[in-house]
Order: C-alpha cells, then structure tokens, then sequence
C-alpha cells in the first residue's frame, strides 16, 4: 500500500528496501513539513518511542547494519553528500513530506561510523541541525600520554569532525548532545575519553554531581555550553552502555532546540 493512503493503524511503518531503513510516522497527519530523527544503530523500537513521545509529528527512521563501525562508515560511502541527498529524498517519498523542518541525526555504539564520514563532508555538516552521540563516539589510539603506563590519547584527526560540530554548537549555530559511559576497551579509545577530547577542545568541563536520574541512569557529570550538552554516567558494564540507548529518549528532550 503506498505511504500516501492513510491508515487506521498509525504511526504507519515503512520497512524500506534502502539497507536496513525502518521509518515510522504519523500517516493520519498529511504534513508538508516535519522534524527528521535519523538515527544509526539500535533497536527502532526504542528509537520510534523516544521520538514518539516528545515529538508525535515527527518521523522516526534508523538503519542497522551487521558488523563494527566501519560498516556504517562503508554505508556512508566514498560521495558522502550524495548518499545523504538519497538517503534523505528515500525518506521523503515514503513519508510524502515535502520538506524537513529540522535533521537531527543520533547513533549508538557503532553507529557513530556513519555520523562520522558524514560530518568529513562540509556540505552534509550545513544539512544538519542537531546531534545525539549515546555512548557512541569510539576512536583509534593517537599519541601516547606523557604519564608511565597510562592509555594513549583518542586520534585527534579522527575525532576531527565531532570537535568541530561541538565548536559551532558552542556558537549556537547547531545543537549537540554527547554522552559516555565508563566501559574502556582495551585496543581503541573508549566513549569517556572520547568525550573528554571534545569537552577540552570547547572549554567545557563536566560538572561533577552524584544523581540517579528516573531512568535509572546514574549521572557523574554534566555541562552545557551554547547548544553544546554532555553527560557523563557511572558503570563500566555492557548494561551500562546499553542503558544509553533505552534512554535516549532522555538524550532527545536535552537537545538544546532551535
């Protein structure tokens, strides 16, 4: 049935042949304009709720991808501009939206690939109104620290990208949300010294706070400058990572909104 009838049984679900592109709207509401919530990796489920409820007009789409980081980056490819463009035109049609009001883009764990290669491009940068990094954002090792024995530092070039998006949050030119927990793996940079890179380059140091927050996440840190926003929680555990996806719903509403 095309995505232009309407439906008793709304939100209406797309499952696009685009990749892996779930997509999920109000089709009883014949809107020419809506917000866009893009997000990478992570169940839809969770991604259609936290959006559905703050948000009811919007459209609600994600892609998973089998394997790591690099399979979001490879689905991004070598034109990331021109994937975007079609990625965003597939959505459109399905949708029957002539326009979106807003793109906020958002990932988890590896999803971040995508986000990444997309944000190398200037063009796709100027397309984007908003970010949400839940317990996403890995990198290679760089330079070593000073320190004996202590974890090399995150590659700056590869975090690059990220440092830059937090800059013009800062100036108030786009929104950002990053969040970490404290699980470190052993051979690549982990999500809170990842963080800690982007907070030092804008001059935004956490917070220090000892909260449980009512979706149970337990909350070490936070700060917030211009539309630039970061959480830092407590637990080194997969459930703590985890626990950054169920609540990213949470990581939506702290969105600093135009």
């Amino acid at each position: 049935m095309s995505a232009h009838n309407l439906w008793e049984d709304v939100p209406m679900e797309i499952h696009h042949p685009l990749s892996s592109l779930r997509i999920t709207f109000d089709a009883a509401r014949q809107l020419n304009s809506r917000d866009l919530f893009l997000h990478f990796h992570g169940a839809h489920d969770i991604v259609h709720m936290a959006v559905q409820n703050r948000f009811p007009d919007a459209i609600a789409a994600s892609v998973n991808l089998s394997g790591l980081s690099g399979a979001y980056q490879g689905y991004v490819g070598r034109s990331p501009h021109w994937m975007f463009v079609k990625l965003l035109a597939e959505i459109q049609q399905a949708t029957a939206t002539k326009r979106f009001d807003s793109i906020t883009l958002s990932s988890f764990s590896a999803g971040y690939g995508a986000i990444r290669a997309l944000l190398e491009d200037p063009r796709c940068v100027a397309m984007i109104d908003q970010l949400v990094l839940a317990d996403t954002v890995y990198a290679s090792f760089g330079h070593q620290r000073n320190s004996l024995g202590s974890r090399p530092f995150p590659s700056h070039e590869q975090n690059k990208p990220f440092v830059d998006f937090a800059k013009l949050a800062v100036m108030g030119r786009k929104g950002m949300v990053l969040t970490h927990c404290e699980l470190v793996p052993e051979t690549y940079s982990s999500t809170e010294e990842v963080g800690q890179l982007v907070r030092d380059a804008i001059g935004a140091p956490l917070t220090s706070v000892d909260e449980t927050w009512s979706n149970g996440l337990r909350v070490k840190g936070h700060t917030r400058k211009g539309r630039f926003v970061s959480i830092a929680t407590r637990g080194n555990q997969g459930s703590d990572h985890l626990a950054h996806l169920r609540g990213i719903g949470t990581w939506y509403r702290l969105m600093p909104r135009f």
